[in-house]
């Protein structure tokens, strides 16, 4: 099951608690529901537009998704996990593509780097990186699969630190 979110509208000015957001969750290329949530701490609410019911998203994802652990309890995977963890995703590319402005971004060893440019050419710099490590990935070179892969890594990566590892 593929799950994306279209028309993503984010609104930090009214995000208290929770993304204060708006979106279409689409499931296998096919817009499944209408999301939101006000940021005032509740759950999200979605509105079915598709043939999929919230609790048949829920089961697929329970049973096919690893659990979360959010301080020492774990949950079953959810339609509001997995629409978290796209928006989580959605700022880390936005904020890892502002940085590439400036800086040339690589993953290492599982890691995310990022080496300012200084006016230096990017491809130059990359190439003159590569003379002592050959099998390091440039993001930046990588287009958006690239910024999704370090997104996801640097997500993780918070989760381990604050103990919600998954």
């Amino acid at each position: 099951m593929n799950i994306e979110l279209r028309k993503l509208k984010l609104n930090r000015q009214l995000s208290e608690e929770t993304n204060c957001y708006s979106a279409e969750i689409w499931i296998d290329g096919v817009r499944a529901f209408l999301a939101g949530n006000h940021g005032h701490g509740g759950a999200d609410h979605y509105r079915q537009v598709g043939t999929l019911s919230e609790q048949e998203v829920d089961a697929w994802l329970k049973a096919n998704r690893p659990k979360i652990l959010i301080a020492d309890v774990e949950l079953d995977h959810s339609l509001e996990i997995e629409v978290s963890d796209l928006i989580a995703e959605h700022q880390q590319v936005a904020a890892l593509r502002r940085k590439a402005r400036t800086h040339l971004l690589t993953i290492e060893d599982g890691q995310i780097f990022s080496r300012p440019l200084k006016g230096r050419d990017p491809d130059a710099f990359a190439v003159h990186l590569r003379r002592t490590k050959p099998d390091l990935v440039v993001i930046q070179e990588q287009g958006d699969d690239g910024f999704k892969r370090a997104a996801r890594l640097l997500i993780g990566a918070a989760r381990v630190k604050e103990g919600r590892g998954r």
